[in-house]
């Protein structure tokens, strides 16, 4: 049975009446079910049935098993076994299961003793796990940095391998590098996933615009000044401080993340002898745009802080300097 065909069933199971009265259930606590479907190009293998229970939107998927053929880069999937789905996950950690009928957890892979270490790794050869599919690389950094577990290092010396980084830059669609993106600087610790993004060498596979040659790349030697900096003023919210003033609600901590993201870019300018559109972004926003999906409005604010740039540093100066115009109203 597939996921979609469960979700289909349990569905229909949980709108009996003598469910519905044995259990509680009210009109929202069942969502309908929707499927993701595959894309094996962008190294999507996997068919996904999405089904809202009790506000938790909980992914459903069939135990398989991958075979490739020689003369394709794409697996066939198939039903498989417990031991043959965990080998395929992306980390020992996310490869354990739950047997509801013996109640215990199934572990194949170890993923016990690493959670014990706080140790991330792959269930199997690390550079043919990342090159079947590169965005596991994203997943990686985001489980270390959302658990604050460490890489293994022999995981970890095969996330910036130079075919990994590229097959990430133009087999993976850019929309599934934003959504790994956005669940780190939305998570605990982003200033942790932005260091690893920047200690593994991944910047210029994440922030860049895969279909554009003309684009310069940042230099990002100063980048951790963004990161470090950003993270030193968010832990200080006393009353008056610059996070209380201009970082105080969800929304405004993220948009500040993502500056800090893609800040080396903020210097960055169009190709000599290229001649823009006024209308037209900047490299800052394209890459955002067009290399991590980013929305209009983030897209928007990074374009005019670049627009901006002079004033902002000047302002940031006069500040640090307690010059007079910082006490002063519009």
């Amino acid at each position: 049975m597939t996921g979609g065909q469960f979700t289909a069933r349990l569905r229909e199971h949980c709108q009996r009446p003598e469910v519905i009265a044995a259990h509680g259930l009210a009109d929202g606590d069942i969502g309908s079910p929707h499927t993701v479907a595959r894309q094996p190009d962008k190294s999507k293998h996997l068919e996904t049935a999405i089904l809202r229970l009790f506000g938790l939107d909980l992914d459903f998927v069939n135990l398989r098993k991958e075979t490739y053929a020689d003369d394709s880069r794409n697996p066939q999937m198939e039903f498989g076994t417990p031991e043959e789905d965990a080998l395929r996950r992306d980390a020992t950690i996310n490869a354990l299961f739950y047997n509801l009928n013996t109640e215990e957890v199934e572990d194949f892979t170890g993923g016990l003793a690493d959670m014990e270490k706080r140790i991330i790794r792959t269930p199997l050869e690390p550079l043919q796990t990342f090159k079947d599919d590169p965005l596991r690389v994203l997943r990686l950094v985001r489980f270390s940095s959302r658990l604050d577990f460490s890489i293994h290092e022999g995981t970890r010396r095969f996330m910036a391998d130079e075919g990994v980084l590229e097959a990430l830059k133009i087999k993976i669609s850019r929309e599934r590098v934003g959504q790994e993106l956005e669940k780190m600087l939305q998570d605990k610790h982003p200033r942790l996933a932005l260091q690893l993004i920047n200690d593994i060498g991944l910047y210029h596979a994440i922030f860049t615009d895969p279909t554009r040659t003309d684009l310069q790349q940042p230099d990002i030697t100063r980048w951790p000044v963004a990161y470090n900096g950003l993270d030193d003023i968010l832990q200080t919210q006393t009353p008056g401080s610059i996070a209380a003033t201009l970082i105080h609600t969800d929304e405004y901590r993220w948009i500040a993340w993502n500056l800090a993201a893609i800040s080396p870019w903020m210097r960055v300018q169009d190709a000599p002898g290229t001649r823009r559109k006024a209308n037209a972004l900047p490299p800052v926003g394209v890459v955002a745009r067009e290399g991590y999906k980013a929305a209009n409005k983030l897209t928007d604010i990074m374009a005019a802080s670049h627009r901006h740039l002079d004033e902002i540093l000047s302002l940031k100066k006069d500040v640090l300097d307690g010059a007079a115009r910082i006490h002063e109203r519009d």
